[in-house]
């Protein structure tokens, strides 16, 4: 059932703990929620990110071990996504700025500066520095599908305590290409979740 109440979709959106192990979501509505996501803004529109969806038995018991104190949530989630930095994003960029192109959002004289561009700028940036710059954007798709989950009904719980150095080897992609910036579970809450409490805004923000 879809709720598109924002107040309901964002304010009151809380990490799950524990999940219900016998709520399945489809491979087809998980599909569903990542194209949603992934209308989230990035640099230079190439979106460096790439998802690994862990909804398996087996493929559960393949990172319990790599997941450290967080086991149980992914040994009970529908699922677990796993988001990585494509530190190679940059190979997309000729085909997404012609299907701009070819979609009529700019000509295709403007297509050619902007991809020229892209490359003199992108291309001779080291990846540790790519990993970093493409972090702020996989954030930004993280947040965009937690909130595309409470849409859809379900519950969500970011997290960044795995081991990052062997997840890409554990889940059978590139680690030279994709680095580790975060895993989410999703699912149904098999309890209410806890709320917690945030520091005003007032107290954190300055005005000049």
């Amino acid at each position: 059932m879809f709720n598109n109440d924002f107040h309901h979709n964002v304010l009151e959106r809380h990490s799950v703990k524990k999940y219900d192990p016998q709520v399945k979501i489809s491979r087809e509505e998980i599909l569903d929620m990542l194209n949603e996501a992934v209308t989230a803004p990035s640099a230079f529109n190439l979106q460096p990110w790439k998802f690994v969806v862990v909804d398996t038995d087996e493929g559960k018991a393949k990172i319990h071990d790599y997941v450290q104190l967080n086991a149980q949530k992914t040994d009970t989630a529908s699922a677990t996504i796993f988001i990585f930095n494509d530190l190679e994003a940059a190979q997309h960029t000729d085909s997404i700025y012609e299907q701009a192109v070819t979609e009529g959002h700019m000509p295709q004289e403007v297509a050619q500066q902007v991809t020229s561009y892209i490359h003199n700028v992108i291309d001779p940036i080291p990846a540790e520095r790519m990993a970093y710059i493409s972090r702020v954007d996989t954030g930004l798709v993280a947040m965009q599908l937690m909130t595309v989950a409470r849409e859809h009904g379900y519950d969500t719980n970011p997290m960044t305590g795995f081991d990052w150095a062997k997840m890409p080897e554990v889940l059978g992609i590139d680690p030279q290409r994709y680095s580790s910036a975060l895993m989410m579970t999703i699912g149904k809450a098999a309890e209410e979740p806890h709320t917690s409490p945030r520091i005003p805004a007032e107290n954190i923000t300055d005005f000049r």
